[in-house]
């Protein structure tokens, strides 16, 4: 019985969000004003390095590799800028937010914040720091099409 009524109630939930639109959108123009929350810009990958089948349905969907936005999380350089290479050895966590490719971000503001931040802190003997990306969200009808796959594997 219990698991019927979450089942409902998640299916209400989803139904609601798509019917009014309410998808946690960043905006990194405004964000990149906050230094706190880490964001940096990243180019999109070479064009050739996309290849075979996702090379074939990105023409066929009119995709690009496009300049899009992440989050560093955790241990900052001496001056507090998020963003610094890699020291020799040390693993940085790659996170890539849910959301089925159409909603949520890898903000600190959204709910994937809470998720990194807490692997951060319980996983601190593995991790220092973690980066998410924003990859572009797709969206179709009844909302404006955009980003239609393979943009969010192009830039992931």
């Amino acid at each position: 019985m219990t698991r019927t009524v979450v089942t409902w109630g998640m299916q209400a939930f989803v139904s609601s969000v798509f019917a009014v639109g309410a998808f946690d959108h960043a905006n990194p123009e405004k964000e990149i004003k906050n230094v706190e929350l880490g964001l940096v810009w990243v180019e999109g990958v070479p064009t050739d390095f996309i290849r075979g089948d996702i090379a074939s349905m990105a023409e066929a969907n009119s995709v690009a590799p496009a300049r899009i936005h992440g989050y560093w999380y955790g241990k900052r350089d001496a001056i507090g800028n998020p963003g610094q290479s890699a020291s020799p050895g040390e693993k940085v966590l790659y996170y890539l937010h849910g959301g089925c490719y159409v909603m949520s971000s890898g903000s600190p503001k959204a709910v994937g914040g809470v998720i990194i931040r807490d692997i951060l802190k319980h996983g601190a003997e593995v991790f220092d720091r973690a980066f998410s990306l924003d990859y572009r969200l797709a969206s179709a009808a009844p909302f404006e099409a955009a980003n239609a796959f393979p943009a969010q594997l192009i830039d992931a």
